[in-house]
């Protein structure tokens, strides 16, 4: 199955995943509502979609044809041919709670005559944006017992009265983390990770070492590389070679310098920091990313991660990249609305920074962004209970 436009590729692809995650039966509108807007599609453009997406899912059904699937795919099958799972099983446990996606929260919840056991942290929560919910919430809502493990052995306290710091101020979390986990001094081997927000903010760190000793985890292929080399080709004004498909609708490089500026867009604006610095040495540099990226962190000089994709691992030393800025823009918005709950967005981009700091076991070197906040931390709560009893005072001022 050969499509020819790679917008209507990537916008069927995306519709398919947005399917695939929901617990609904058929695809309708809502599934392709996201991709449309983010692609610009209209008028014919529109109904191609929906036949592509349509058709796609067909091929994908049949056993006779060569369209490969997703495990997204057969997942979604399974649930809807309803499976009983108390035919075999007495209980279930579920893992990462927080972060399930509707159609195998709607598996689980369907399971009627079976104990169910949720596991999860809510301040994990960094898959919104992928259409994840909170299962724990869902079923702690329906009756489910609740309990918490407030300690942990990963870590000991300074890195957890950080994280305490974090989650009390933004999200009033009232229960502290214990760091029961050794302190201070490792020997001389030691593990030591770069998290990122961005995939761009590890290629600056991977340039430095021109990509030798460096562990990539999950494989450097999936830090798309083949974006970062179409924005290079659109650079150099090279748009038949760009394969990107989000890259390629811009026109040339200074709209999409324009574009990046106007929606603070972090990835895009490390690319262009990237393409900037190494110029002509941009494919060298990705050829040699290839080369030499270790297959496993043993020997690796640098571990290099985004941070969403070291959730569940850690390392003796963890280092915060600088392309996680928005604490501050938060913390503004958090000293302005001191009674006001943080956005959905906001309260995520909190949890990637707690999931990113409590990747740390010995050592966290924050950035210039978390530290800010570290230090300026107790001058903040001050100005938030100050600003609390302010507007609590305005709001019980009768009016005459």
């Amino acid at each position: 199955m050969r499509i020819n436009d790679s917008r209507l590729a990537a916008a069927a692809k995306e519709s398919l995943e947005n399917y695939f995650h929901s617990s609904d039966r058929e695809i309708s509108e809502n599934h392709l509502h996201d991709a449309i807007e983010k692609y610009n599609l209209s008028g014919y453009e529109i109904s191609s979609l929906e036949a592509l997406v349509i058709r796609s899912w067909g091929e994908m059904k049949s056993v006779i044809s060569g369209v490969s699937i997703p495990h997204d795919a057969y997942l979604k099958m399974w649930a809807l041919s309803e499976p009983k799972l108390s035919r075999k099983y007495s209980h279930i446990i579920l893992d990462e709670a927080q972060d399930t996606n509707p159609v195998t929260a709607g598996v689980v919840a369907n399971q009627r005559d079976i104990s169910k056991l949720l596991i999860g942290d809510r301040h994990q929560s960094i898959y919104l944006f992928r259409g994840a919910t909170n299962a724990m919430e869902e079923f702690a809502n329906s009756g489910a017992t609740v309990l918490t493990m407030p300690k942990t052995w990963r870590f000991g306290p300074e890195i957890a009265d950080a994280a305490n710091a974090l989650l009390a101020f933004f999200k009033g979390e009232e229960i502290p983390i214990i760091g029961a986990g050794p302190a201070g001094q490792f020997g001389k081997k030691r593990s030591k990770a770069l998290l990122s927000r961005t995939n761009a903010g590890l290629f600056t760190a991977a340039a430095a070492l021109s990509g030798r000793g460096v562990h990539w985890v999950g494989g450097v292929e999936s830090y798309r590389l083949d974006q970062l080399m179409s924005s290079y080709h659109l650079k150099c004004g090279n748009r038949n070679m760009v394969t990107d498909p989000v890259i390629r609708m811009y026109p040339s490089w200074i709209a999409y310098c324009e574009d990046a500026e106007a929606t603070k867009d972090a990835e895009a604006r490390m690319l262009i920091k990237f393409n900037e610095e190494y110029q002509n040495h941009v494919p060298y540099l990705i050829s040699q990313f290839r080369q030499h990226a270790l297959p496993t962190q043993d020997d690796a000089k640098l571990v290099l991660a985004t941070a969403h994709k070291a959730k569940g691992l850690d390392w003796d030393c963890v280092e915060i990249g600088e392309d996680f800025k928005s604490l501050g823009e938060i913390t503004k918005f958090r000293l302005e609305n001191p009674m006001l709950e943080l956005s959905p967005q906001m309260a995520q981009e909190v949890n990637l920074y707690y999931v990113a700091w409590t990747r740390a076991r010995r050592e966290i070197k924050f950035n210039e962004d978390s530290s800010d906040f570290l230090k300026n931390f107790p001058e903040y709560v001050h100005h938030l209970s100050m600003e609390v009893m302010r507007q609590t005072s305005v709001a019980d001022t009768p009016a005459y």
